[in-house]
């Protein structure tokens, strides 16, 4: 059974390389002072990620790693009320296929004009997971498309991982090394990625510093 682990985060990377941003790092020594006198805080800065979010990193990985496995994707679905599913319409638009979202219909606007702005197709439906999961099924069976889940997919997940390995690199070029990794989590895609990739560069010894490096999440 397929699975996230250090291999499918560093396959990810090199799929996804010349797709993505390479995201600043930017420390800050005014929190850094206000959390404590020998914290140093790093942000790894993914607004500035194309569609402004990771979660270009997850989808994008999610359609090129299926390609290669199993050949040409017809199109793709997905049902997310905005990151996701504007990270998979221009995904999708890169690699020239269909991206079908599906969304609460009572989303900002400025979430449905995004979705659509990157090139995906919006169905709306009413405001609960069960529509949206069975609008997205029903697709799915309709179209003969790939079903891309914003977090439950470990392509999605190796995706994700990549940030970690950027991040931790780009902090070590500064001549530093991180010993925790703060992760956000929503549906935690983002976290199970980066804590799988540090998981496997501390097996491997590779971790800049030596590590250890703790990855917390944080619900936001």
């Amino acid at each position: 059974m397929a699975s996230t682990n250090l291999g499918s985060v560093q396959r990810a990377a090199d799929l996804i390389r010349a797709y993505i941003t390479e995201t600043p790092v930017l420390s800050s020594a005014s929190i850094s002072q206000e959390i404590g006198d020998d914290i140093k805080v790093f942000m790894k800065c993914e607004c500035f990620q194309r569609t402004g979010s990771f979660k270009f990193r997850g989808a994008l990985n999610a359609i090129l790693s299926y390609e290669i496995e199993n050949g040409p994707i017809k199109s793709v679905v997905t049902h997310s009320s905005g990151n996701h599913g504007k990270a998979l319409a221009l995904a999708a638009r890169a690699r020239g296929i269909v991206a079908h979202v599906v969304m609460p219909e009572d989303a900002p606007q400025v979430k449905k004009d995004a979705v659509r702005d990157a090139g995906g197709k919006v169905v709306l439906v009413p405001n609960n997971y069960e529509a949206r999961k069975r609008a997205a099924k029903q697709i799915q069976e309709r179209e003969g498309a790939l079903l891309i889940h914003s977090s439950h997919d470990h392509r999605v997940m190796s995706g994700q991982g990549t940030l970690a390995l950027e991040f931790l690199a780009q902090v070590a070029r500064q001549g530093e090394a991180l010993d925790v990794i703060v992760c956000p989590v929503g549906g935690g895609g983002l976290v199970a990625g980066v804590a799988r990739a540090v998981e496997g560069l501390a097996a491997a010894g590779l971790l800049p510093g030596g590590g250890p490096v703790a990855v917390v999440g944080a619900e936001p």
